[in-house]
């Protein structure tokens, strides 16, 4: 969401761009991360202070031809009162055109957000809207190879083409799903000392990520101990004791060990 001003793009040259990252932060902390990142010390006192004090630096800024750009990421996790104060930035303005453009960009949580009672004048200030839908599985491809010549001449000595195949597949259009996956698979192929990545490893590398692997492991780590306790059982009857002897050659061939307390 891109609040409403002058063009974003236009003399980009001149640009001052503030990104925030947390965006878990009280308004007071915004308007002193914005003064601090202009190289000003905000003054103390209450928050009208501070955006008058900020909106003398944003003057001095424009009259150098300079356009401060305040972009906040994952915006979807910021505090209501600081969400709903953020139109006191966007009425920073001259005659003629905004002091300080604002970008938004979170995740779709947002949208529901700003139906909120209080954000309604913050909503009506959006100007520009835009939401960057899930790749397709072509596109998926294509990311994922133009990722690997960034780092390698020869992508197939990394993954095969199924492999690659699959997690486009499996990575469903999302960006940061491609990587962990791609990431991990490649992991996954360096302990297993297998170049390039298979189908096999991809596959390993998706159940684990949804967390089927960590499962199948677990029911398997339990297998020694469901067997001690069933020959703890039948050493407690005679009759058992026989029947113990042959169960322990069996876990024996399997490679576990059976001991009794």
């Amino acid at each position: 969401a891109y609040l409403e001003g002058a063009d974003l793009f236009a003399n980009t040259d001149t640009q001052k761009v503030i990104y925030i990252f947390n965006a878990n932060i009280s308004f007071a902390g915004l308007l002193h991360t914005l003064c601090n990142e202009l190289d000003r010390v905000p003054p103390a006192g209450e928050a009208y202070e501070v955006v008058n004090f900020l909106q003398t630096v944003l003057i001095e800024e424009y009259r150098q031809g300079s356009t401060v750009v305040l972009v906040i990421d994952e915006v979807q996790n910021m505090p209501l009162d600081t969400l709903e104060n953020l139109r006191m930035l966007s009425n920073l303005e001259t005659s003629r055109e905004k002091l300080i453009q604002i970008v938004l960009v979170g995740q779709p949580e947002f949208d529901v957000r700003l139906k909120h009672p209080q954000l309604r004048q913050l909503n009506q200030r959006i100007a520009i809207r835009a939401r960057i839908r899930s790749l397709t599985r072509g596109e998926s491809l294509e990311y994922l190879y133009h990722r690997l010549s960034r780092v390698t001449k020869a992508p197939h000595d990394a993954f095969t083409a199924s492999a690659l195949r699959l997690i486009a597949r499996h990575g469903k259009g999302a960006p940061r799903v491609l990587n962990i996956l791609s990431d991990n698979a490649l992991i996954a192929g360096f302990g297993y000392q297998k170049k390039p990545v298979t189908p096999a490893i991809v596959r390993e590398t998706v159940a684990d990520y949804l967390g089927h692997g960590r499962l199948r492991r677990l029911r398997w780590a339990l297998v020694p101990l469901a067997l001690a306790i069933l020959a703890a059982l039948l050493l407690l009857t005679p009759s058992g004791k026989n029947l113990y002897t042959g169960l322990e050659r069996q876990v024996r061939s399997l490679g576990f060990r059976m001991t009794t307390l």
